[in-house]
């Protein structure tokens, strides 16, 4: 006989019940400001606790993580007054919580995750702490994680498309090599040869526009990107072909879309993700 999973009937259960059992246990919690640092920290912490336990039945494996979400969320929401810390969404709080358990050793990850629930339980924030946030995490690598911090701070990033043409006055051309940008090796990215991968996935969920029809008025932003190694290389064996022999370089931009903006907004926080380098092969 299997165990049932006591999630699996979640999605049947309505926001408006489960939030309203958690408002009933709450409540009581969340006191006026406290003098002393230690002290408010504490009753954050015990608000939180108090906050999620109604969600405990719904969440596998909770026991595990309560210790975790103790320390970390109430860092997190300590700035917070605790008249501002509000039941979260079940429909954000129970995946999210559940997610914690297995991103543990992804720490990218696992901030964004931390993040989101804060911001569903902070007042003036839980409004922009979208559902579809927890399901866009966990189609998130590392990687993607770091590339949109880098967007939060950076706000775009310029690529160029290395194409072949006839000629130098040749509109007919095919493409090369697309979306070619540094972003990989700024933040360190575990694999550069599927960076066009990590920003097509990004692309997909609706968090960046990759623009190939504007470009940055300031050229010398393409300078590294047109003197690479790499870009020389390809544009040497373009002028060794037979027919499309003539190497063109077009400009590109990759900016945030409107819900790639609240998507930083809310879950990468105020706090960078650190990025590591790579361990010497």
């Amino acid at each position: 006989m299997t165990e049932e999973n006591p999630t699996k009937d979640l999605k049947d259960i309505p926001d408006k019940v489960a939030n309203q059992v958690i408002k009933e246990v709450a409540m009581p919690v969340v006191k006026p400001s406290v003098d002393n640092l230690s002290q408010s920290l504490e009753i954050v912490t015990g608000t939180i606790l108090t906050v999620l336990k109604p969600l405990k039945v719904f969440i596998n494996g909770y026991a595990a993580i309560e210790k975790l979400i103790e320390n970390k969320l109430a860092k997190k929401l300590e700035g917070v007054p605790l008249e501002d810390v509000v039941p979260p969404k079940a429909s954000i709080a129970v995946p999210t919580i559940e997610a914690l358990r297995y991103t543990a050793d992804e720490e990218e990850l696992h901030e964004l995750f931390l993040n989101l629930l804060a911001s569903s339980m902070n007042k003036n924030e839980s409004s922009s702490a979208l559902p579809c946030f927890v399901e866009i995490i966990k189609q998130l690598t590392s990687d993607e994680a770091k590339i949109m911090a880098f967007l939060k701070t950076e706000k775009s990033i310029p690529f160029i498309i290395v194409r072949a043409h006839e000629n130098e006055s040749s509109t007919f051309g095919m493409n090369i090599l697309s979306k070619y940008t540094c972003i990989g090796k700024k933040i360190n990215c575990s694999d550069l040869k599927i960076v066009n991968s990590y920003l097509d996935n990004l692309d997909r969920l609706g968090l960046i526009e990759i623009d190939d029809q504007r470009n940055y008025k300031d050229k010398n932003e393409y300078n590294d990107l047109k003197n690479d190694n790499y870009i020389k290389q390809i544009e040497e064996i373009i002028r060794q072909g037979e027919n499309c022999n003539f190497p063109k370089i077009e400009e590109g931009i990759i900016n945030l879309t409107d819900l790639g903006k609240l998507f930083t907004e809310i879950c990468i926080g105020d706090q960078p993700i650190i990025v590591r380098p790579k361990k010497p092969e």
